[in-house]
């Protein structure tokens, strides 16, 4: 039977997992959109139209788009990282209440979550970067009469044998979008569970594993439900990690993980309710909209 802190914690994980699919494709509507311009105005030109003049104007128009594109997806991704921040603060203030305790909420600095920001705006601009960068080389190609304008929106969006670049961009900001809206949602909560060590005498925090999208992480899967004291850190194969998406762990233990720390506490249920909880959430946060 759940205990009224496990249903909190469904409630919260549910609420972060669905926050951070909706950012994600928030962020994939955005560039849906643009690569839908971009190739309107690509199709628009006539080829004899390809010269140097005609491309550094269409190079200014398409510049713009994506501008306008990054400019949004900023917008959606401040929005989530303010919203995992305060997910991640609340979490433990609200399981201890249902458990009869009053904690205030404590989480990282709002310093913090503005360098969280624009590290990750950071790497958003860098993918823009990179689809202006080629959409210049496509261009190019035009102009040396390499390729028609048919050939040169092919190659950004595609065709039903091979993915244009696009793609690909829309993948990498949806993954950058996933894993810094959960790396600012944990962080939060570490920082929370810290602070209540002292109230909270037998605090301990546990690894809950959502797997990988196409493969498992063996020692993710590994640590499902292993608990460790808040202060300790969860052994990952042979990386330590504090918690999931540790900035100090590699890339390869971090890009596209799902997992979730929370706190632990025996006396707000047992392991069994706390992995049923996150379960029930996973599939709440999953479960298609009406």
């Amino acid at each position: 039977m759940a205990t009224p802190s496990t249903d909190i914690l469904q409630q919260i994980l549910t609420a972060q997992g669905r926050r951070t699919i909706d950012g994600a494709e928030a962020v994939r509507r955005i560039l849906e959109e643009v690569r839908k311009q971009v190739i309107g105005e690509i199709a628009s030109a006539a080829p004899e139209s390809f010269t140097a003049y005609r491309q550094t104007q269409m190079l200014a128009q398409l510049d713009r788009l994506l501008y306008d594109a990054e400019a949004g997806m900023r917008v959606e991704i401040g929005r989530g990282i303010n919203a995992a921040w305060e997910a991640g603060r609340d979490l433990l203030p609200q399981m201890a209440s249902a458990a009869g305790t009053v904690l205030s909420p404590v989480g990282i600095s709002s310093h913090l979550v503005d360098q969280l920001k624009e590290f990750t705006w950071g790497r958003i601009s860098a993918i823009t970067n990179d689809a202006q960068a080629k959409i210049r080389a496509e261009l190019t190609l035009g102009v040396l009469g390499q390729k028609t304008p048919h050939e040169i929106s092919g190659a950004i969006a595609g065709t039903l044998e091979r993915p244009g670049f696009f793609k690909s961009i829309e993948e990498r900001a949806m993954v950058i979008t996933k894993t810094e809206l959960g790396r600012t949602f944990s962080m939060t909560h570490q920082a929370s569970m810290e602070a209540a060590v002292p109230t909270l005498p037998g605090l301990e925090k546990m690894w809950l594993h959502a797997g990988h999208p196409k493969r498992a992480r063996i020692y993710h899967l590994y640590n499902n439900g292993q608990t460790k004291p808040v202060a300790e850190p969860f052994l990952i194969g042979n990386i330590i990690m504090m918690y999931p998406r540790d900035p100090k762990a590699p890339a390869s233990e971090v890009v596209n993980c799902g997992c979730m720390h929370v706190s632990y506490m025996p006396a707000w249920g047992s392991k069994k309710e706390y992995l049923t909880s996150w379960e029930k959430a996973q599939a709440a946060a999953n479960k298609p909209r009406k």
